[in-house]
């Protein structure tokens, strides 16, 4: 129910008509017969067109040059590569679903105690700026909680932004073919310092940076030997719930997992640790 109004009453009053001036009779039909209110809001709304056609005509050649570098709104680019670099994290309240993965094996890439009773599998781009930026994070967890959690590396190439991903991936099988699972994480952690920087002169030289024969290096990387097994780990990424990079599972002693999607801090992620032990 309501509350209805009524208006007062009043009795009539009688007007006498005022003479209006010539412009308010209409005897021509033009703008400048119409009233001064209606030629005001006639004036104004022409005024918010013309802005908006003289705003188009400066903003359109800039947008459409935007468009072929390939660059996107929210999104950086790589001076190298000149690719959009990798999208903005999910928001917290978009959190993955967790899929089945494979099992972790001792013949994987990892970093600390294989009998660690806390697990973090990371699916990371080497090309991209956000795994850049956690991989700092993973180097302070894998010191600070040594005997406690392992991290084991995963790849997941995100070859749309960055087409060099796929082949730093293989290049770093080869680092672990010729140097073991310490070569691996050397040079990982020198591509992951410079991200964006996967070209194939760069490659080289981190191998040999790191102690690697050359010769080999390049013949194993040139063969394409390791393309399979980049294949199964972005495909085993994907199945784990992987919608972009780095994306990683916190695995407890229990089989219990949690998420840790996106750059998360160091402060974060220590929680989760924490809240697991």
């Amino acid at each position: 129910m309501t509350e209805t109004h009524h208006a007062p009453h009043h009795e009539p009053v009688h007007h006498t008509p005022t003479p209006q001036p010539p412009y308010y009779q209409g005897q021509g039909g033009g703008l400048l017969d119409a009233p001064p209110k209606t030629t005001f809001v006639m004036g104004f709304l022409a005024g918010i067109v013309l802005t908006a056609v003289v705003g188009l005509f400066f903003i359109f050649p800039s947008v459409a040059q935007n468009a072929k570098n390939g660059k996107v709104a929210g999104t950086t680019t790589n001076s190298n590569t000149n690719t959009a670099l990798a999208v903005t994290p999910p928001a917290a309240g978009d959190e993955p679903v967790i899929g089945n993965f494979r099992a972790v094996t001792d013949s994987e890439h990892i970093r600390g105690d294989k009998k660690s009773p806390l697990t973090i599998v990371e699916y990371s781009d080497f090309d991209c700026p956000f795994c850049e930026r956690f991989h700092p994070t993973m180097q302070k967890i894998s010191d600070e909680y040594k005997g406690k959690v392992k991290w084991v590396y995963r790849h997941f190439p995100l070859d749309s932004l960055h087409p060099n991903a796929r082949k730093a991936a293989e290049a770093s099988e080869c680092a672990n073919e010729l140097g073991g699972n310490d070569a691996f994480w050397k040079f990982a952690d020198k591509l992951a310092g410079e991200s964006g920087q996967s070209t194939a002169e760069k490659l080289t030289t981190y191998a040999k940076d790191i102690g690697l024969n050359e010769a080999k290096f390049k013949t194993c990387v040139d063969s394409e030997k390791y393309k399979q097994k980049v294949q199964d780990d972005y495909n085993d990424a994907a199945a784990a719930g992987g919608q972009g990079t780095p994306y990683s599972v916190l695995i407890d002693s229990k089989g219990g997992k949690t998420a840790i999607n996106g750059a998360q801090p160091y402060e974060s992620v220590k929680a989760m640790i924490d809240a697991k032990l």
